[in-house]
């Protein structure tokens, strides 16, 4: 049997991967929700509409306002909301995705990848939930992957200098995806030093990037664990983590060959399980593994060949239906329509868990607290929300400008309290500080009077 990459199975791969990124978006407007999935997407939908307008200096959506400073991922998407309008955020990340599946194409062949372990690491890659969620949700994880693997791409080729100018860009989007660079820089040098010339001249160029002020993003609302099967948002599936562990052991005899890139890719691998946002791009490591772990078996000799193809394709379905899983997972993301609907209101001061927040937002309101905000006001918000003294919480929503409130059944049910009638969800049965002005499938809003 043939293993090695042709065009018919780069095509078929392809073309599977597409599939799967457009399902969560073919079911969630089969359930008549258009609403784009997940939290973090509105607030960076936000910032691009605002920058069509001007380049703000300054955060007004946020309570006493918070500075903002630019990052390429914003303009990139201001500039395709400029061509596009707001379709732009539903399918660009589906783009980036599918260009980060060429991009790895073309890493595999210039890396000297074994022909025959390609096609496998990309059908690992094509059915990975990491690559399904960024291709998904509007965030700037699609944007820097194909950063990064362009640069990587470009820094064995006499466009060497080009991997600069991109791992500086990647390098611009925060503390972590600096540091993510020194590592995919360093090991790919301690890999290939005699053609990898980058390392010279990028490594200065982060440096001085450190002089200056980052941008703030949003962070990932952590999962307990980094696997999708077990509910995780970003993550691996089970098959792909336990293919990778197979992989590992095949190549740990190449230690001593390559010993200090081995302990920065696993440095990478073991920090993406305490710091998530890294998960997309660890997802390729993780892919690799996979891949190469169902090269070997399918390259191993068979006294039964049977046995061979059923083996390979229980993993395949298990890869595939672990993928379809989180696939309706994302399907099923909030917010849903009813969620705006109860924020058609005058524009105001909103205080909710700050999970809410960027969706307050794009509504047009300001709240006090969001995924970015400062210790100090998260302080105060749980003061409020904690408080049965209505005194204490009066003075606590006037000094903080708070016009409304907005209060959910999940924040009653664990999210915010343990049970209803607990603190501010008590004390806005007062009618003389709060008025209920909207009610719409368990999203309420009461005014402060």
């Amino acid at each position: 049997m043939n293993f090695e990459l042709t065009t018919k199975q780069i095509i078929g791969i392809f073309i599977i991967a597409i599939a799967l990124l457009l399902l969560p978006i073919h079911l969630r407007f089969q359930a008549d929700n258009t609403a784009l999935p997940g939290t973090e997407p509105y607030y960076h939908a936000r910032i691009a509409q605002q920058i069509q307008h001007q380049i703000p200096s300054k955060d007004e959506y946020i309570l006493q306002s918070r500075e903002y400073i630019l990052n390429p991922y914003h303009l990139f998407l201001a500039s395709c909301f400029f061509l596009f309008g707001e379709k732009s955020f539903v399918f660009i990340p589906v783009i980036l995705a599918a260009i980060s599946i060429i991009l790895l194409i073309v890493n595999l062949q210039i890396y000297s990848v074994p022909e025959h372990m390609q096609p496998w690491i990309l059908i690992a890659y094509a059915l990975s939930p990491a690559l399904l969620t960024i291709g998904v949700l509007t965030t700037p994880y699609a944007f820097i992957l194909v950063l990064f693997l362009a640069a990587t791409a470009l820094a064995r080729t006499k466009f060497w200098t080009f991997s600069i100018i991109f791992y500086a860009i990647a390098s611009l989007h925060g503390i972590t995806h600096i540091i993510l660079t020194f590592l995919v820089i360093i090991a790919t040098f301690l890999s290939h030093r005699q053609k990898f010339r980058t390392i010279y001249y990028a490594i200065p160029s982060i440096l001085i990037l450190l002089a200056g002020k980052l941008p703030l993003l949003p962070s990932i609302d952590y999962s307990l664990t980094a696997i999708t099967d077990f509910g995780a948002l970003y993550g691996y599936s089970i098959f792909a983590a336990l293919l990778a562990i197979v992989g590992i052991a095949n190549l740990w005899k190449y230690k001593k060959k390559h010993y200090a890139a081995y302990v920065c890719t696993l440095v990478i691998l073991i920090l993406s399980f305490f710091f998530q946002e890294l998960i997309p791009y660890t997802n390729i490591i993780v892919s690799a593994l996979a891949g190469i772990a169902l090269a070997i078996l399918a390259k191993r000799k068979w006294h039964i060949k049977y046995l061979r193809n059923a083996a390979l394709l229980v993993l395949f379905c298990g890869l595939l239906f672990s993928n379809i899983a989180h696939a309706k997972h994302l399907a099923e993301l909030p917010p849903t329509q009813e969620f705006f609907k109860s924020l058609e209101i005058t524009q105001g001061n909103i205080l909710t868990h700050k999970n809410y927040a960027f969706w307050v937002q794009a509504a047009g309101h300001k709240t006090l607290i969001d995924p970015i905000t400062t210790q100090p006001k998260e302080a105060d918000v749980n003061q409020i929300f904690y408080s049965t003294d209505i005194e204490k919480t009066k003075q606590l929503l006037y000094k903080n400008q708070i016009t409304h409130i907005l209060i959910t059944k999940e924040m009653k049910t664990g999210l915010t309290w343990e049970r209803d009638e607990t603190g501010l969800a008590f004390l806005v049965r007062n009618n003389e500080t709060f008025k209920r002005i909207s009610s719409v499938n368990d999203f309420n809003i009461w005014k402060v009077n």
